[in-house]
């Protein structure tokens, strides 16, 4: 039997440097070859393919991604489903609260950044459609670990862990636990500037056929989201909001 385990090395280094070209933004044979401890003739050789199969480009001296990691993003987003009954619940949730909304689901472990809105007093606090990050630090985040089964949740911190992103970063497993307890009753999570400082967030759970597969947050700057606001009038919207995400899913689904 074949050991699912088991990697093959010339596909991971490809990978690799596929990641060092996208996280440097453009980087030269020798740049990649010195960040990886590599040969340069390795790397040259792995670029070649990856160019003959369009994945990057050439300008100058530097290699960059290409856009056909665009073409298989736009796919992968699409066959989540999620993005095309969202869309629209989105907008109307950044009207009414006037604040960033974004739609999450998780993936390997970490939350990935689906798809958003702005509201017209929203600030940048998700980066950008697609971005990747830790589970346990954010609104969105929690809103799902709480509704996966608990073997999963282990796995993801024993994967991940549970680095502390600010002073208020919930480090402790047991403490995790409480919390996401907390967010089953409650059918709501929050982020007390757990993820950056001044920041706060709220996020409903997105549930079908009781399996949770995905979150919708709102965030915002902490003096913003405060009092009422923060724990009844946008966990309301929000609620309202995941159900017709939800209902809209089921239709579609069907």
């Amino acid at each position: 039997m074949t050991d699912p385990g088991r990697r093959v090395q010339s596909a991971a280094k490809t990978f690799a440097i596929v990641e060092t070209v996208f996280e440097t933004g453009g980087a030269t044979v020798t740049e990649i070859a010195t960040e990886l401890d590599i040969a340069k003739s390795t790397v040259h050789a792995h670029l070649a393919t990856l160019k003959h199969w369009e994945f990057v480009v050439k300008r100058d001296d530097k290699y960059y991604v290409s856009l056909k990691f665009l073409e298989y993003g736009i796919g992968a987003k699409m066959e989540v489903g999620l993005a095309s009954d969202a869309r629209r619940t989105l907008e109307e949730v950044a009207k009414q609260t006037g604040e960033a909304v974004g739609l999450f689901v998780e993936e390997h472990g970490r939350l990935v950044y689906l798809d958003g809105a702005d509201g017209e007093r929203s600030v940048a606090t998700h980066g950008d459609v697609g971005t990747r990050s830790f589970l346990h630090d954010s609104a969105a985040g929690k809103a799902i670990l709480a509704f996966l089964p608990e073997e999963r949740v282990h796995e993801i911190i024993d994967q991940h862990g549970l680095p502390a992103q600010t002073e208020k970063t919930i480090t402790d497993p047991d403490a995790l636990f409480e919390v996401l307890e907390e967010v089953r009753e409650q059918g709501i999570a929050f982020n007390e500037a757990e993820t950056m400082q001044g920041l706060r967030a709220v996020a409903s759970p997105i549930l079908l056929d009781g399996t949770v597969v995905g979150a919708l947050g709102v965030a915002g700057p902490q003096n913003r989201l405060v009092g009422e606001t923060y724990r009844e009038e946008i966990p309301s919207v929000l609620k309202g909001a995941t159900n017709e995400i939800e209902l809209r899913a089921s239709r579609s689904k069907n």
